[in-house]
């Protein structure tokens, strides 16, 4: 195959060894006391169950730490909850303090028929607790993400900025027709908004009708003004792109669509797909 290449390295890169990293967003630290209980009618053993549930739903959203109690004193925020019957039904209720000024933030209620069935109001108690709480933009920093390709990998590296801005440093793209490559690498800027959720299972489906179940961390769109790509992603437009957090926040996944880099008119034995894009992003440390 013939290589056609065009390059062209933004000056502003020049400077990127000198910027700070942007991604030192404080995660809540949240401290769950252990809950109060009727001692008639709830088991100690029951009342710590269910606070084990409760913690370990929150841990596994990835967006909040949960220390142990004997971490209070460095806690953002902190819970405190009750089990108890009223009116013949089992009642969860708990409140949200704001662990600086002893301020009481939110507060709630989960009820069941019986203790074993309050398991099934978990996710919608913790919703509810961290209503009060920021979550952190896990976005903010810089990423990379890198295709393989037998022709050469194809890199894209973007910053995530607090102001809701997109600096992209490197942005490559590529075309692959008649046996001809034609590869860009171009720059450019943008704007995005990031929407974040509590971490739920839920049914994707891809840009290319492939449907799975994926934890889900949130959503975000993305608008790009790219100079010196090939002429298809001058303009880039991603719209409520569902995405999802390792859960040390150093990487993330695009899961129903993501960033088009590239075009293939020339078959399955040169890529794998016709459209080419960056899904996969890992953080620039």
């Amino acid at each position: 195959m013939k290589s056609i290449s065009k390059k062209s390295i933004p000056v502003a890169s020049v400077f990127l060894c000198l910027a700070l990293p942007a991604f030192s967003q404080k995660v809540p630290r949240v401290v769950i006391f252990p809950f109060e209980r009727s001692e008639r009618e709830v088991s100690a053993d029951d009342a710590a169950s269910i606070r084990k549930q409760v913690i370990e739903e929150i841990s596994s959203w990835g967006s909040i730490a949960v220390l142990e109690e004997t971490e209070a004193e460095s806690a953002d925020f902190y819970v405190l909850g009750k089990i108890l019957v009223d009116n013949n039904v089992m009642a969860l209720t708990g409140a949200t303090y704001d662990a600086k000024t002893d301020k009481p933030l939110s507060s709630y209620r989960e009820q069941a028929a019986s203790v074993s069935a309050l398991g099934g109001r978990i996710f919608s108690f913790c919703s509810r607790m961290m209503e009060s709480i920021p979550f952190p933009n896990l976005l903010l920093g810089r990423w990379t993400s890198v295709i393989e390709a037998d022709s050469g990998p194809l890199t894209c590296i973007l910053e995530f900025k607090s102001d809701r801005t997109v600096s992209v440093d490197r942005y490559d793209t590529r075309e692959y027709r008649k046996g001809n490559i034609l590869t860009y690498q171009g720059f450019g800027t943008g704007t995005y908004t990031y929407n974040s959720q509590a971490r739920r299972l839920m049914t994707i489906e891809s840009s290319g009708g492939t449907v799975r179940e994926s934890p889900v961390d949130g959503s975000v769109v993305v608008s790009l003004s790219m100079e010196d790509t090939l002429p298809a992603y001058k303009s880039l437009n991603t719209n409520r792109v569902r995405l999802v957090f390792s859960n040390s926040s150093g990487n993330f996944e695009l899961l129903n669509d993501g960033l088009p880099c590239g075009d293939n008119f020339d078959g399955p034995s040169v890529y794998p797909g016709q459209r080419i894009v960056y899904t996969h992003f890992t953080r620039v440390q």
